[in-house]
């Protein structure tokens, strides 16, 4: 096991271990989980983006980006009909930070996807590089979706046991 193994169990055992969710809507409405997420997802993108020009670089990663991604990756029914633009970027940061934590995907793997669909952007055009983006978070939220229902499923039917 890895430090960062050994980081994402001590947050299960501490944190999760008075946290109980039940479904993704409760996943998704999590604001702890949303502020950390918000760090992984920039860090992540910023793991991509730095890779591939050959020098680091920080980027922002944008409300409008992560709503764009929640929407591709036909995510919006878990969130009220009405949500805005900041909470459908608080959707997938929390999401993003459930699956890290759970063990659903790591970081380095994340930062390899991100890499491969960002490649061909041009970084000097914003509206480009967001719909690059837009891409990259989709697929990840698209790999880990089927993988946190599963969990959740089980979680439950074990407490059930």
């Amino acid at each position: 096991m890895n430090s960062m193994d050994d980081i994402r169990q001590i947050i299960r055992k501490t944190i999760f271990s008075t946290v109980s969710y039940r479904s993704l809507r409760e996943v998704v409405q999590d604001k702890g989980l949303a502020k950390l997420g918000d760090v992984l997802v920039n860090f992540i993108y910023s793991l991509a983006k730095s890779l591939i020009l050959g020098r680091l670089d920080a980027w922002k990663v944008s409300d409008a980006v992560l709503s764009r991604a929640l929407e591709e990756a036909s995510l919006l029914k878990v969130l009220p009909r009405r949500s805005d633009r900041h909470s459908r970027g608080d959707a997938v940061e929390a999401l993003i930070a459930y699956a890290w934590i759970m063990g659903i995907f790591d970081v380095e793997n994340a930062v390899m996807l991100f890499k491969e669909e960002i490649k061909q952007s041009d970084f000097n055009n914003k509206k480009l590089e967001a719909i690059a983006a837009v891409r990259a978070f989709r697929k990840l939220l698209e790999e880990i979706k089927p993988k946190i229902k599963i969990l959740l499923v089980m979680r439950k039917v074990k407490k059930e046991l």
